[in-house]
């Protein structure tokens, strides 16, 4: 059931692209703030970071908060793989 609500939210995600812009609160910052820290520990930097940042933001259930940036992609294995890539796309 999860694995077919991720594959849903993929579809719109893609359809919709930038047209849906969400406003973001206080907590949502927050998170990429801090996903985005725990990232540049590791292989991203920048502005790939903050838009893998809030791509997978925009996937996580509720803002769930998470200890290690490796907890949250072995949370979300294709979201991680999709903000990966979309990030580093819009790079080049």
């Amino acid at each position: 059931m999860q694995l077919i609500a991720l594959v849903g939210m993929f579809f719109i995600m893609l359809c919709a692209g930038p047209a849906f812009a969400v406003t973001l609160g206080d907590a949502d910052r927050t998170w990429i703030r801090d996903c985005v820290e725990q990232r540049a520990k590791s292989d991203l930097h920048g502005l790939t970071a903050k838009r893998y940042c809030r791509c997978m933001q925009q996937i996580v259930e509720a803002n769930e908060r998470f200890d290690t940036i490796t907890a949250l992609e072995r949370t979300y294995p294709p979201a991680h793989r999709m903000c990966l890539r979309q990030a580093q796309d819009a790079r080049r």
